[in-house]
């Protein structure tokens, strides 16, 4: 490991470093009075190769990191120190399973009490268009593509047919898990004569595509392995390539366009809630903010991140926007807040509503196989059509089975899958609702999450945990699971979201009283429950969910 007195660096610096995972150059940072208010960091960098790390640590941990892909030209990084006074180097390191070599151009400080009076600082975070969006690439990308065929009033009927056709057809001649599935069911592509005609394909479920995954995926050389996390029982692991990406990126436009109809995506500015999050905060490739669990908690440090960044959108799980909100105390307002959840709890939505002029939900699966935006008047769900194509099957309760396919999924194909929620049912439009091929009524829940009474009857999991005084309770709850050996008794586990125990007893109160008393519950905190986030799932198949699936 280099080490460098910032007085000692003479710029430009050529780094390489070969080992895996290794810190290739640390600048001691020097103490000095005039760093201890909070401080902007400035790193001019070019990676010529591989993927570089580039944060700032204390004696004990690393404090912020931002990861940066090779590419010709140089780019400017911003590290956020906090405690500066605390801050013992700002280091580069090899992020990757690759050698790196980098060229260190610059290294500047700004006072973040004066950040608002910087002129390179505040010109970069107003640019009004900046390629990127909601730190994703956008400019010319599909994905605003995608958005700009969503734009139409209505996509046409007759794309969309051409559409399925053309995925039935790759997964006829290509998928032996479709072939076979179909032929044992009687139906061939020729069947297939119009859109309505899609609600006749054989249902697929996640059972079947999970015990053959490459019967039922394309043979594409560039595809990434992902897994979904597990909230209908068992997690999914599948191969997508990046249009599926790019129809998600589309989905957050949609949602910005229709939530402020006069501003475009990428001149959304947005503070984002992200798990992910190494440090306390990362400065965004579109000017946006992304802030880590730690800084929900610190009001202060949040007021003067919000000062400087003057974000418009919020963007993040409910949980976590509710969480923002309990913080912040209605001390900032955002135009729009977009919602990155399926089940969206009427508590979760007022809290929201205290930092927030608008807020609209989203529906999107991980696999892409159903897309749709939660009207903030009515709560009806509008189906986005260029993105996929959903229908409702009924069901003997009264209720309906989310059935999608998805158009941009190109390398797992999910045609006529059954993605496990369930729907109270299609719903009319109010006026504020966007144009739709299909419009639906809440998620009422999950179909795999069932747990039974000690009579045999069954009880919707994704209800239980649903109800107010549960979600209420489940605040700082980051992972969890239920496990029920037999009827009638169920064992709830949990992490914390700080690794402390939570108030067990009004989370079991909450529980009986969610299910009339007819389920017996035990509550236990399980550590090794982030284990087994990325565990061997084939060993342990247990219902592990987060807590934004409620």
């Amino acid at each position: 490991m280099n080490a460098l007195r910032e007085s000692d660096a003479v710029f430009p610096i050529s780094v390489e470093a070969p080992l895996q995972w290794s810190t290739a150059i640390e600048f001691i940072a020097a103490p000095a009075p005039p760093r201890a208010n909070s401080s902007l960091v400035t790193v001019t960098i070019t990676v010529a190769e591989g993927q570089a790390g580039i944060g700032w640590r204390t004696s004990k941990s690393i404090a912020e990191e931002i990861f940066v892909d090779a590419a010709p030209h140089p780019r400017r990084i911003r590290l956020t120190l906090w405690e500066p006074n605390e801050c013992e180097a700002i280091f580069v390191r090899n992020s990757a399973r690759s050698p790196l070599r980098v060229v260190l151009h610059a290294l500047r400080w700004n006072h973040l009490d004066d950040a608002s009076g910087d002129a390179a600082w505040r010109s970069w975070l107003e640019q009004p268009y900046s390629g990127a969006f909601c730190d994703q690439p956008f400019e010319n990308a599909f994905a605003q593509t995608l958005w700009r065929l969503g734009e139409r009033a209505e996509v046409a009927s007759n794309w969309r047919f051409r559409r399925l056709r053309r995925l039935v057809d790759l997964a006829w001649r290509h998928c032996p898990g479709y072939w076979d599935w179909w032929t044992q069911n009687g139906w061939r592509p020729s069947d297939l004569r119009s859109l309505e005609d899609a609600n006749e394909i054989p249902v697929v479920t996640k059972q079947q595509i999970r015990a053959d995954i490459r019967a039922f995926s394309l043979n594409r050389r560039r595809s990434q392995e992902f897994t979904t996390a597990g909230s209908t029982g068992e997690p999914l692991p599948f191969r997508f390539t990046s249009t599926l990406h790019s129809a998600h990126t589309s989905l957050i436009a949609a949602a910005c366009s229709y939530g402020l109809p006069g501003l475009a995506p990428p001149r959304h500015k947005f503070l984002n809630l992200c798990r992910s999050v190494p440090g306390l905060s990362v400065t965004g490739s579109g000017g946006s903010l992304l802030i880590g669990l730690a800084t929900l908690r610190e009001r202060d440090l949040l007021l003067r991140l919000l000062d400087i960044y003057r974000p418009t959108t919020l963007f993040g799980w409910p949980t976590l926007a509710a969480d923002l909100a309990a913080t912040l105390e209605g001390r900032y307002r955002f135009r729009l807040a977009v919602i990155g959840s399926e089940n969206i709890a009427a508590g979760q939505i007022s809290a929201i509503g205290t930092i927030a002029d608008k807020i609209v939900g989203t529906y999107g699966l991980s696999e892409g196989a159903g897309f749709a935006l939660r009207c903030p008047h009515c709560s009806a769900y509008s189906e986005l059509g260029n993105l996929g194509l959903i229908s409702l099957r009924p069901r003997p309760d009264g209720l309906c089975d989310i059935i999608g396919t998805a158009f941009w999924a190109l390398d797992t194909l999910f045609i006529a899958y059954a993605t496990g929620d369930i729907a109270s049912g299609r719903a009319e439009a109010c006026g504020t609702c966007p144009p739709a091929p299909l419009r639906f009524g809440a998620v009422e829940g999950r179909s795999k999450d069932v747990l039974l009474d000690r009579r045999g009857n069954p009880y919707l999991l994704g209800l239980i945990l649903g109800a107010k005084p549960v979600v209420e309770k489940l605040r700082n709850v980051r992972l969890f699971d239920c496990v029920q050996r037999q009827p009638g008794e169920v064992t709830f586990r949990y992490v914390s979201s700080d690794g402390l125990l939570i108030d067990e007893e009004a989370l079991l109160r909450a529980l009986r009283e969610a299910c009339a008393g007819d389920i017996s519950f035990r509550i236990r905190l399980e550590p090794r429950l982030l284990a087994l986030r990325s565990g061997a799932w084939g060993q342990k198949k247990w219902s592990l969910l987060k807590v934004e699936d409620i």
